[in-house]
């Protein structure tokens, strides 16, 4: 499962991300869970799904409002300069064709993995200790011990 790029913050509500809960959901069903970045700029990401949809194959009936969607995707134009803006519109049809352009950065490989925080391990170790250890391997290292 891919997740876009703003899951990974917490959620006032609950204190757990939507990919913490997305990933306890895949450990259980037994699927990976995987953000993905912006890593295209947003107008080669619609160049990218452009090239990937002679492979693809939608359901008239049951992705019908999805289409609808695309259908609407559009780029808002500025009467006044005689042009079109250089992104697409942002309303209710920009989300669901986001989606689509995050499947064609998924299906190109362009995602990573984020490990769950982690509180960083504490060491016990004195000063004292990191410098007896610093000696002893000094000695291995001068007794051929070291490899």
């Amino acid at each position: 499962m891919v997740l876009p790029h703003d899951c990974l913050p917490e959620s006032w509500s609950t204190g757990r991300s939507h990919f913490e809960v997305a990933q306890e959901y895949g450990k259980k069903l037994n699927f990976i869970v995987r953000p993905l970045y912006r890593v295209l700029a947003v107008q080669d990401g619609i160049d990218a799904m452009r090239m990937l949809f002679k492979n693809m194959w939608f359901d008239a009936a049951k992705c019908s409002d999805g289409l609808d969607i695309l259908r609407h995707y559009r780029y808002d134009y500025r009467e006044a300069l005689d042009m079109y803006k250089d992104k697409p519109m942002h309303d209710k049809f920009s989300h669901g064709a986001d989606v689509l352009r995050y499947v064609s950065d998924a299906y190109n490989g362009k995602y990573v993995n984020v490990p769950v925080k982690k509180e960083p391990e504490k060491s016990n170790w004195t000063f004292k200790d990191l410098l007896d250890s610093n000696i002893a391997a000094r000695k291995r290292e001068e007794d051929g011990l070291w490899e």
